[in-house]
């Protein structure tokens, strides 16, 4: 428990956004209920927006590329999931990795493609 008030403790820090610090802290969890682990890269910072659109749209699109990872990391416990978040100079950089199985070659691409996917056809 000690180890989990650190780890909040610290990503409080980081994004002071509560809205978003929330977000992340349920999809941190989510990843550890799934057998996995979810960080946020030390060196992320963000600061607090006035705009509820931002922060909208920025739970939106981080909760898309997390739950994408999740789901690229498949049942089998164990796999790692790093976002950075970075503010400078009224830009946003956010990166979310994992250690899946990666795109297939033959569709990098046109992973930009309208309608395309990886997941299959029906999805």
């Amino acid at each position: 428990a000690n180890n989990y008030q650190e780890e909040i403790g610290s990503l409080l820090g980081k994004i002071k956004s509560p809205v978003i610090a929330g977000f992340l802290i349920s999809k941190i969890n989510r990843a550890t209920d799934l057998g996995h682990t979810l960080i946020l890269n030390s060196e992320s910072q963000l600061p607090d927006s006035g705009s509820e659109d931002q922060v909208a749209t920025l739970i939106t699109t981080l909760g898309n590329l997390i739950e994408n990872a999740l789901e690229a990391l498949g049942p089998e416990p164990g796999g790692e999931i790093s976002v950075t978040l970075h503010y400078r100079h009224g830009w946003l950089h956010c990166e979310v990795n994992d250690d899946g199985p990666g795109i297939a070659p033959d569709k990098i691409d046109h992973i930009f493609d309208k309608g395309v996917s990886t997941k299959g056809s029906e999805r």
